[in-house]
């Protein structure tokens, strides 16, 4: 999907959406899952990133507010 995503954050993915095993592998729906959450924080994230920077500054209750718009 394009994601430049850090080692640190692939790892937190996996361990919240696969079941412990000894081989961790995320099943189809868990991934669509991941993958439509981060496609919809990353357009929230777009619409405060107007120079194109890759840095927002924004309040907790407005980046609450923000996420939880899109995500309920």
């Amino acid at each position: 999907m394009g994601y430049n995503l850090s080692p640190q954050f692939t790892q937190l993915l996996v361990s919240r959406y696969c079941p412990r095993s000894a081989s961790p592998a995320m099943q189809l729906d868990r991934f669509i899952q991941v993958c439509t959450q981060l496609q919809v924080l990353t357009e929230a994230f777009r619409e405060k990133d107007t120079a194109v920077q890759g840095n927002i500054r924004l309040s907790f209750e407005h980046f609450v507010t923000m996420t939880a718009s899109r995500m309920l």
